[in-house]
């Protein structure tokens, strides 16, 4: 990676970092701004990425931390109680890796962010802005195809983004796309158990758990 892009990357990063702030005191405009602006500086860094490294071995330490941000009144969909993952991803710009996994990673990381600080707002939003948060979060998936699955620290955002995307489709009764979501979790709890109990909280694994149960009867969930 040459010095240029390092240091775009550092630069998003720190935007990153910004919105994030922004997204816990509930400036959550201001915060999706700041991200939109992050990933025009991870555009300007990006280089054609391809799959030679998805079979190197990568480093274990993760290039970000998370910290609590919404309030639990606004972590949960409005109709359906389905609990949301509303915990940003700070990036740390000092464990910057030294190859290509930056570039997805970090980008998968900032679009996340983004997508969250728009789902916080559109809570009580449209079937129309809820979709387009979808779409956010599954661009932030595709792009960790990029990332080698054994990475720690692309299991953790893959679950934050899928858990987040199975609960919008959940609220706009799209039941079957909900489970489409909850099938790559389970996969990932089968193959990544260690590292997600590692990463993730006992209370944010505990909601991810019950959202799982609520998706997979939609029925009584709506009885209830």
């Amino acid at each position: 990676m040459s010095e240029e892009e390092t240091s775009l990357i550092k630069r998003a990063s720190e935007l990153n970092n910004q919105g994030t702030r922004l997204i816990v005191q509930g400036e959550l405009g201001r915060a999706t701004a700041v991200f939109q602006s992050a990933l025009a500086v991870m555009k300007n860094a990006s280089a054609p990425v391809d799959n030679q490294g998805l079979g190197e071995v990568v480093d274990h330490a993760q290039p970000f931390c998370a910290f609590r941000a919404l309030v639990d009144d606004r972590e949960r969909m409005p109709s359906n109680g389905c609990s949301v993952h509303g915990i940003p991803f700070v990036l740390e710009s000092s464990l910057i890796p030294n190859h290509d996994i930056a570039l997805p990673l970090y980008s998968a990381v900032i679009l996340f962010n983004l997508g969250l600080s728009l789902h916080g707002e559109t809570l009580m939003g449209s079937e129309s802005s809820l979709r387009r948060v979808t779409h956010i979060y599954r661009m932030s998936l595709q792009i960790l195809e990029n990332v080698s699955p054994m990475c720690p620290s692309a299991i953790v955002v893959a679950i934050a983004a899928l858990n987040n995307k199975a609960a919008i489709h959940f609220e706009l009764c799209q039941y079957n796309e909900s489970k489409r979501c909850w099938a790559e979790l389970s996969q990932l709890f089968e193959s990544a158990q260690t590292v997600m109990h590692a990463t993730l909280d006992a209370k944010a694994m505990e909601r991810i758990f019950m959202n799982f149960h609520m998706a997979n009867f939609p029925s009584a969930a709506g009885a209830a």
